[in-house]
């Protein structure tokens, strides 16, 4: 039977990296295995093998345990718990209480509410409702995009971190974004077509509401019920695959079918051709009232 490497076993069991703190009985044998290069400080007090120190998993590892109060926020937090393709630009966390970031990280004195703390393979981080408020100071909201579209958070949850956090700094700008969340937007483009429909002043609509046709329910990007007029963001973000391609066709052939009007917008034509875009809903609009 082959035996196992301690240090192996330490570093499988610490998720990659060791801190000294924790095996005060292994403390002059960690300091052999840096001597001979077999480890190095990822952090003070924090050791890893030196070909890992520069792996993101690593280095959120080892952040983790430099301090057993931080909880992770943002990026990191995002990246653990629902969005893990989401790029690390920095690692950071928030400590209640005053502590120099190492150089690489950021700290931000703060203590977490209780229920908004996860812990996800021994790492603390931000429950992903106030990660995803935290993210919109930066990214305009994509997280709280992502969150809806895959019905991982309701607005309620969302509005509930908010509330339990209430004192932090820059949640004017969270409640922003956040407002601009109340009618579903799934995307960047819905979200900046829903921006249009509101300075136009045009109302009356619904974001990706479910509109029923016969047996089968179908997902619009945008609904005026009344009128009976949808409008569909065309992307490349959700409408790449063949597949997707062959099901969006029979949704709208089903939908025109049954007496809807399909409309179309994509990105360039929102971002560069607003008017056009606009004009089209009012046609569409208009005509349907005319028609009675």
């Amino acid at each position: 039977m082959q035996v196992r490497n301690p240090l192996d076993t330490l570093l499988t069991e610490n998720g990659g990296v060791i801190a000294l703190r924790r095996h005060p009985d292994h403390r002059r044998t960690l300091h052999r295995l840096v001597e001979r290069g077999q480890l190095t400080t990822v952090l003070p007090g924090v050791l890893a093998p030196p070909e890992a120190v520069d792996r993101l998993d690593v280095r959120i590892r080892a952040l983790a345990s430099w301090d057993d109060d931080l909880v992770l926020t943002r990026w990191a937090a995002a990246r653990l718990t629902f969005w893990p393709e989401l790029p690390v630009p920095v690692i950071t966390a928030a400590l209640p209480r005053k502590r120099t970031a190492p150089p690489g990280f950021e700290l931000v004195q703060e203590t977490i509410p209780r229920p908004l703390v996860r812990t996800v393979d021994g790492v603390r981080v931000t429950a992903p409702e106030l990660t995803a408020l935290d993210l919109a100071l930066t990214d305009r909201g994509a997280a709280i995009e992502r969150v809806l579209r895959t019905r991982l958070l309701t607005l309620d949850r969302l509005d509930d971190a908010l509330a339990q956090t209430a004192r932090r700094r820059n949640n004017k700008l969270r409640r922003r974004w956040l407002d601009k969340s109340r009618r579903r937007p799934w995307s960047t483009a819905e979200r900046t077509l829903h921006e249009l429909l509101r300075g136009a002043r045009i109302d009356g609509w619904q974001g990706n509401a479910t509109i029923r046709v016969g047996e089968v329910r179908y997902v619009v990007d945008l609904v005026f019920r009344e009128a009976r007029v949808v409008v569909e963001v065309d992307g490349y973000e959700f409408h790449r695959s063949e597949e997707q391609f062959h099901r969006d066709r029979r949704k709208w052939t089903d939908l025109a079918a049954a007496g809807w009007t399909v409309l179309h917008a994509t990105w360039p034509q929102l971002t560069e051709d607003a008017d056009w875009v606009l004009r089209s809903i009012r046609r569409a609009l208009a005509r349907r009232q005319r028609a009675g």
